[in-house]
């Protein structure tokens, strides 16, 4: 047990809106962290850790300690279990003993329905599901004593968190498809999404670390209530280093809206994906004996400890969950069809424009009485090219297999198969036949395509990887000529249904929606051309034609999101537009493997920003 250091601090100094004779109904959350590097197999010790949440606005956020398993006789469920607590059990440093018998016997517990509530006015109830997707708001609190402040000032915490050209905001909008977009909360007295609060607590006295969050939210509630305001759905507080986090970097409410972090670990992207993952319900990611030891995605555990690394995403578990790739979701039940074939792409593909309607980014295989598995494609480029080296040579560029045994449950990773490798499992969900998932090829890039896998059950269901043509799934079209014409991906899309009029003076417009100074990225100032035929007729549209309205949407179209980066929030991606594309000064249609044949040809007008990767406008 973590030693407490000060047994005589006064409740008034924790949390000011309690009396000893009233019941609290608060809601149970379990408390997930990741490790300071080097530390994982120990940060976690403290097993499952909870807090419970008032339900009332503002109300106290109390520890639970003890052994939670033998004193919830039903299944707790973080941010839906409601336990109603006689306030005369709280100690006064906002705990409560589960082993206490006589807690055991006056503690009330009950699951609510599915429903999650955020404290931000913007969003009072969402579902489970709703939290996935769209616009959210974010309010980060800088905690102080008298003496102790985080390393560093306000400004440099904003940009940290949503300017810098890689932070949580902009990768969590990369990975999620352009699906799950967070911005800076507004208040009064909140600037650039970040407001300083200064406790009355001595923090070097908090045997807890949510001591922080829990002297912060006092000072908020009993001085600062109107300086905030209520625009803000989720809420990060960084504490000062002497906060005592025990092994962990960063803390966060399971289903919840609040996460801390310790000190600097606070501006590490990777920190601030994982903690924001564990209030979307994302459990650890596993592989092996650890408990998140998988180092292809954030759930993991494995970063370095820098502002500007944390170039991944999510495992093909919490990916389908998330649904942002639900377009491009296939499950398969083998015992009820027995083999398939599937064409496979990496998360890179949609934001460039190189994805076909029958292409996959996440499989999903079930099974009776068997955990479920999910497979992706990862590939060390673009949105996920971060990854501690030791693991590059044995789990970079292949097709990662996890399994989970159902939703909001740990996954845990169990194979990597690089080309020609399979995965068996004998006796799949009781036929007595062995599961197979064989990768036949792996495209060298994601400009080239992606993967072809099979998948069949017992040898008589067997499909021949021989019968696949290695580049059968291949985007881009290399032609010797050098006037070929085709775009870079080989597809051509009919937008006869929008009508929208393209205004030429608005050519170098450069309207978006990223927030960030993202200088080296720009939308490219060069009309995209929309056909369904590989001739130059077709209608030519620029790229505020995609910020004016159906934005979403139109970035969705093959090509447009790598062509419009600034517009459709894939800067994080170096690629070349995936559109053809006329010329400025010249009535001619050209596409960026024309260019990259000749790399002076970067030099016209429009073409560097246009095809960013060919000519290291980008890296």
């Amino acid at each position: 047990e973590l030693l407490r250091k000060n047994n005589t601090m006064s409740a008034t100094h924790v949390h000011r809106h309690i009396n000893i004779f009233e019941l609290i109904d608060c809601i149970i959350f379990e408390v997930g962290a990741v490790a300071v590097p080097g530390e994982r197999d120990t940060a976690l010790e403290e097993a499952r850790n909870f807090s419970c949440i008032s339900v009332k606005d503002n109300g106290p956020t109390i520890i639970l300690e003890g052994n939670s398993d033998i004193f919830f006789d039903e299944e707790i469920i973080s941010g839906f279990t409601l336990l109603t607590i006689p306030s005369k059990l709280v100690s006064l440093e906002m705990t409560v003993n589960l082993d206490d018998p006589l807690a055991r016997q006056i503690v009330k517990a009950n699951n609510r329905k599915r429903e999650r509530s955020l404290r931000g006015a913007n969003s009072p109830h969402r579902s489970l599901k709703d939290t996935y997707n769209g616009n959210f708001r974010i309010l980060v609190v800088r905690v102080s004593d008298q003496v102790h402040s985080p390393s560093y000032e306000a400004n440099e915490i904003s940009d940290h968190v949503f300017r810098d050209k890689l932070t949580m905001t902009t990768q969590f909008r990369a990975c999620s498809n352009n699906k799950l977009r967070f911005a800076k909360a507004t208040g009064p007295k909140v600037t650039n999404g970040v407001f300083d609060v200064m406790v009355r607590a001595d923090l070097t006295k908090a045997y807890d670390s949510r001591i922080c969050v829990n002297a912060a939210d006092d000072a908020i509630s009993s001085r600062h209530k109107d300086d905030i305001g209520e625009d803000y759905d989720y809420i990060m507080y960084i504490c000062p280093e002497v906060v005592n986090f025990g092994n962990a970097a960063g803390r966060a409410d399971m289903g919840g809206n609040k996460s801390w972090y310790r000190d600097k670990f606070g501006s590490m992207p990777y920190v601030q994906m994982h903690e924001m993952g564990h209030n979307l319900m994302f459990f650890h990611s596993g592989e092996g004996e650890l408990e998140y030891g998988d180092p292809t995605g954030i759930m993991g555990g494995e970063y370095e400890m820098k502002t500007d690394w944390g170039r991944m995403c999510f495992n093909a578990a919490k990916l389908f969950t998330a649904g942002w790739y639900s377009d491009h979701h296939f499950t398969i039940a083998p015992e009820s069809l027995d083999n398939a074939a599937v064409n496979m792409v990496d998360v890179n593909a949609p934001a460039r424009g190189n994805i076909n309607s029958n292409d996959k980014v996440v499989v999903e295989v079930k099974g009776t009485g068997e955990d479920t598995m999910y497979f992706m494609l990862h590939r060390l480029e673009g949105m996920t090219r971060d990854m501690i080296s030791d693991y590059v040579d044995t789990h970079a560029n292949r097709v990662n297999i996890v399994k989970q045994a159902s939703p909001g449950m740990p996954s845990k990773s169990i194979e990597h198969l690089a080309i020609g490798e399979e995965y068996t499992k004998t006796n799949w969900a009781g036929s007595g036949q062995t599961l197979h998932i064989k990768v036949c090829f792996i495209e060298r890039s994601s400009n080239f395509g992606g993967a072809k896998v099979v998948i069949y059950l017992g040898e008589k269901n067997r499909i021949d990887c021989d019968n696949f043509d290695y580049f059968s799934n291949r985007y881009e079209y290399h032609d010797i000529n050098d006037n070929n014409n085709c775009d870079d991906n080989n597809n051509y899309d009919n937008d006869d249904h929008d009508n929208d009029n393209d205004n030429d003076n608005d050519d170098n417009n450069e309207v978006g929606y990223q927030d960030g100074n993202e200088d080296d990225c720009q939308d490219s100032i060069l009309k995209m051309l929309f056909s369904n035929n590989a001739n130059e007729d077709g209608e030519r549209k620029g790229c505020n034609w995609v910020a004016a309205s159906n934005t979403e949407s139109r970035c969705r179209k093959d090509g447009v999101a790598s062509h419009c980066p600034k517009t459709c929030g894939t800067c994080l991606i170096c690629a070349d537009s995936g559109k053809r594309f006329r010329m400025k000064f010249f009535d001619s249609i050209k596409s960026c493997s024309w260019v990259s044949k000749n790399t002076g040809r970067c030099a016209k007008p429009g073409v560097a920003r246009t095809c960013r990767s060919s000519c290291g406008t980008c890296s």
